[in-house]
């Protein structure tokens, strides 16, 4: 097989942090689907499909071209715990890398194949004449560009995000999976809110991102939240609730692997796979009508909207280091559907 057939949607350069003895040629994992653990798998065979971006490699290319800079970025971040300035060409470019890593992953071509089926089941089933028009499935290649289109948008809905590290220093390694960016809404599950909470722009936005076995990248609304002193950008952790919480985050959010290295044992990963049994896995997709449509306070007649949205990690996040505003605690939330902090909007409808 070559290289070109051999498309990673999660970098080898970023699973290198996770290998065993920090080899870079070997790494954990535990498949959720059959059960399977090896402390020794093969690096280079992992997160992968056979031509996931097509057969002519060009969008593989590119998203190799970009893999170099976000390297030498990765690399400068996990050695000198460095955080950027907001604004900065070095946090636009982090930024970038996150959401890259959400949209490029088969989880979002998973997400908008399903979201067609599910809109065309509720159209066609309204009128007969609808039923040849709508496709119920498009094509791989079709969604990834569909999932790349919203690139740029993302990118400037998420330029308020504040950062910060997070270092274990408990005796449990972190670990990741195939679908490394997990996103969380603690502020909008306080709430009871239901429709759709992890949006890139939507309010008190939480994105969990494992960088090593020792470090975490939390991205977050800072008008939301308050994580660990506002003077400083790394927080250091030994409490092993907070880390088996955020270990948890991963299994619920992967597609069928998470990785981790040497120090990490089976009997840890099984705890942790049944734990993450309790609660529902993030990212199923969920299709509803809903009817009750006003405008200026009138029930429209014979309207509906349509909406779509993904199952939430939510495990009644309670980590040591973070805590809720007290202005966000009070503040009423609308019936919208959807909740979006307000740089988002003015950033996307300037």
């Amino acid at each position: 097989m070559s290289e070109k057939e051999k498309q990673h949607y999660v970098p080898k350069f970023y699973l290198r942090y996770f290998s065993f003895k920090e080899n870079k040629k070997q790494i954990g994992i535990f498949n959720t689907e059959n059960h399977f653990f090896i402390q020794t798998a093969k690096l280079k065979t992992q997160a992968y499909n056979p031509f996931f971006y097509g057969k002519d490699g060009s969008l593989e290319e590119i998203l190799s071209f970009f893999e170099n800079s976000e390297a030498k970025l990765l690399n400068k971040i996990i050695k000198e715990n460095y955080i950027p300035e907001r604004n900065s060409p070095d946090h636009v470019q982090l930024i970038k890398f996150l959401i890259l890593t959400q949209l490029r992953n088969p989880k979002s071509v998973e997400y908008l194949n399903q979201s067609a089926k599910n809109f065309s089941d509720i159209i066609s089933k309204k009128s007969e004449k609808y039923q040849k028009l709508i496709r119920k499935k498009i094509t791989n290649e079709e969604a990834i560009s569909l999932s790349l289109s919203v690139f740029e948008s993302s990118v400037l809905a998420c330029g308020d995000l504040q950062l910060k590290i997070i270092i274990n220093e408990s005796e449990v390694p972190f670990i990741t999976c195939d679908n490394p960016l997990t996103k969380y809404n603690t502020y909008l599950e306080t709430k009871k809110y239901f429709r759709g909470t992890n949006g890139f722009g939507n309010i008190g936005l939480q994105m969990f991102f494992p960088l090593t076995p020792n470090k975490l990248l939390i991205a977050y609304d800072a008008s939301c939240y308050k994580i660990g002193s506002s003077r400083k950008q790394v927080i250091i952790s030994s409490n092993l609730k907070d880390i088996q919480q955020l270990n948890i985050l991963h299994f619920l959010n992967c597609n069928t692997t998470v990785f981790f290295n040497d120090k990490i044992s089976k009997e840890i990963i099984e705890n942790l796979y049944t734990i993450s049994k309790k609660y529902e896995k993030a990212n199923k997709v969920i299709t509803k009508e809903i009817t009750n449509v006003y405008k200026n306070g009138v029930k429209e007649k014979n309207s509906s909207i349509i909406l779509t949205m993904t199952t939430a990690a939510e495990i009644n996040l309670n980590l040591s280091f973070i805590k809720i505003l007290d202005k966000a605690k009070y503040q009423k939330i609308d019936h919208s559907s959807a909740q979006i902090r307000p740089f988002s909007e003015f950033a996307l409808n300037p």
